[in-house]
């Protein structure tokens, strides 16, 4: 079995037959082949949702339910901390359906987007997505063992002032 890849197609309808040639001349040819190629851009990736985990922001998508005719190649990464901030901050593999953000500030909100590649380019963007990173929590005060006999000290003291 023998192939050859043709690049760079645009969209259309091609023909093809094979002819092979010996020393002497034509040997033979094959019926003509009739393909349409019809690539266009995905849609974009569906149910983008975002959980919080620790410090860090875990995106799951579903893939995109039409392909455009091709392979998924890949996912582009949006994140900004308003909507009209978004820049592609990670770009994965077309098999990969989640992302884990573990660059994250307490107390900042961001905003997600993803878009789907296959060979003619890059989707639509899906849906915005967002989520608060919350503040971290103020440690509560704490009292060493010299606040706490200084404690026990003036409770001793109010006590026996009261007795007499």
């Amino acid at each position: 079995t023998t192939s050859y890849d043709i690049a760079n197609l645009s969209n259309g309808k091609y023909y093809f037959r094979i002819v092979s040639y010996t020393s002497e001349g034509l040997y033979g040819e094959s019926n003509r082949v009739e393909t349409t190629i019809n690539l266009q851009p995905s849609s974009p990736p569906a149910n983008l949702s975002l959980s919080l985990l620790a410090s860090q922001v875990k995106l799951s998508w579903t893939p995109p339910y039409d392909n455009g005719n091709s392979s998924i190649t890949g996912y582009k990464i949006y994140r900004g901390t308003s909507n009209d901030s978004l820049e592609v901050m990670a770009t994965v593999n077309g098999s990969v359906t989640e992302y884990l953000d573990d660059n994250v500030t307490a107390g900042e909100k961001y905003y997600y987007v993803v878009s789907s590649v296959n060979l003619t380019g890059e989707s639509d963007l899906s849906e915005v997505v967002s989520i608060e990173i919350p503040k971290e929590k103020e440690p509560a005060p704490s009292i060493g063992l010299a606040g706490i006999i200084g404690v026990i000290g003036i409770v001793m003291y109010i006590r026996y002032r009261r007795r007499k």
